[in-house]
């Protein structure tokens, strides 16, 4: 995990997650204050303002879409994965001509390769 946060946060970040010994000593070592939801006991938000229930949220969509549409993935091609999930939920109406267009404009930024 810090591996890939490294350089990626901002020093007033906040660790909030499930509580785990797994985050303690990354939070320590990134200097994070940690803010720990004990959500088996139906702890879900801390202060008012500490939760995760977007990630659940994300996690749960893309299981969904992963599962159902994609009937599962290699984890080589995890990344596409997301960037598809991205592009189908970043409008709030997706239409068939919209869902196209976006198709054309990334394939053909592709470089054609010739065999």
């Amino acid at each position: 995990m810090q591996k890939h946060l490294k350089g990626h946060l901002s020093s007033k970040a906040i660790l909030c997650a499930d509580v785990s010994l797994a985050h303690e000593k990354p939070a320590r070592d990134m200097e994070l204050p940690l803010k720990e939801l004990v959500t088996s006991a139906g702890q879900h938000v801390i202060e008012g303002v500490f939760h995760i229930q977007h990630v659940n949220a994300y996690h749960s969509h893309l299981k969904r879409g992963i599962y159902g549409a994609f009937h599962g993935i290699a984890t080589k091609y995890l990344k596409h994965y997301l960037g598809w999930r991205r592009l189908l939920t970043e409008a709030a109406e997706l239409t068939g001509e919209r869902l196209f267009e976006k198709i054309a404009e990334h394939w053909f930024k592709q470089q054609i390769k010739a065999t």
